[in-house]
């Protein structure tokens, strides 16, 4: 073969191989196809629709088998992605959590519980390829509405007083945790109604009656004995005209009242070591649910 030839050959080997390098450096990736495997609205945006109540939608993809997330945001603020061996396969926000399991993608909301839409966008990613997910929840349209929380003891008999120690243990309008030793006859917590939005995220008020140690003498010539009081922990959601939409109350019951003698005040004392007056446990979601769900049914 003439040197011409071969010079010829080498440099049509060589254009080939080059091609061939471009082609495969240059080669496009499929477009992710995801399907939601649960019922979900989307605008002709191709946003995601979310209820204020909140909602759990899964996707799948049907042709990349194990995708991973790039980016998260919720209101404009980027997330912090969890990774697992260098790829972020969750995320968690102040209302969103979402995850990846082999092909799915499962997204949580939670309730919307202030007056602005929510926007949400997630970024996942298969190698050289991308899918972005847009999302928008609704505004709560009660939050301008009133809170009122009402943490009350009352009519507290004198005996009960003088046998047993009471503690309030209470989250107040502040969010902050409080206790009280009951001294007196009467207690009441019951600042000025809120707006929805400026109400704690949480409620809680427990009221327990210890009794003493040691326990004061019982005087045999008293005619009789009462163990007595009137409670009330609750918190109530008021629209502006001053109809309830939501409350919560202490499952106990409102008012206790129990008369008796020598006899019967020591076997009381005996067997109640502790009587527990109240428990309120609750959050500003948890009404907030309960208002969505009156207005579904009603």
């Amino acid at each position: 073969m003439s040197t011409t030839k071969f010079c010829k050959l080498t440099y049509v080997l060589l254009a080939c191989l080059a091609i061939a390098s471009c082609n495969k450096h240059n080669q496009k990736w499929d477009a992710m196809e995801w399907k939601a495997e649960t019922e979900a609205t989307q605008t002709n945006k191709g946003t995601y629709e979310i209820p204020t109540e909140g909602a759990t939608l899964i996707f799948s993809c049907s042709n990349y088998s194990q995708p991973w997330l790039v980016n998260a945001k919720e209101n404009d603020q980027y997330l912090h992605l969890e990774r697992v061996n260098d790829k972020a396969m969750s995320v968690d926000g102040e209302y969103l959590h979402a995850e990846i399991k082999d092909n799915n993608l499962t997204v949580a909301f939670k309730a919307n519980d202030n007056s602005q839409t929510n926007e949400y966008t997630l970024t996942v990613t298969a190698g050289d390829i991308f899918y972005t997910f847009n999302f928008k929840q609704s505004a709560c349209s009660v939050v301008e509405n009133n809170c009122q929380i009402t943490y009350t003891l009352r009519g507290i008999s004198d005996d009960m007083l003088k046998y047993y120690d009471i503690t309030v243990d209470y989250i107040g309008l502040d969010g902050k945790k409080h206790t009280k030793a009951i001294a007196g006859n009467e207690w009441k917590y019951a600042p000025d109604p809120v707006s929805v939005s400026g109400a704690p995220e949480e409620f809680e008020c427990t009221i327990v009656a210890v009794r003493k140690d040691p326990l004061p003498q019982i005087v045999s010539e008293y005619d009789s004995y009462e163990i007595g009081y009137g409670v009330e922990a609750s918190v109530t959601i008021y629209d502006q005209d001053g109809n309830v939409l939501a409350r919560k109350k202490q499952p106990q019951m409102a008012t206790f009242s129990y008369r008796t003698g020598q006899t019967g005040i020591e076997q009381f004392l005996d067997k109640m070591e502790k009587i527990e007056i109240a428990t309120l446990a609750t959050s500003k979601e948890d009404l907030i649910n309960q208002l969505n769900q009156s207005h579904e049914l009603s």
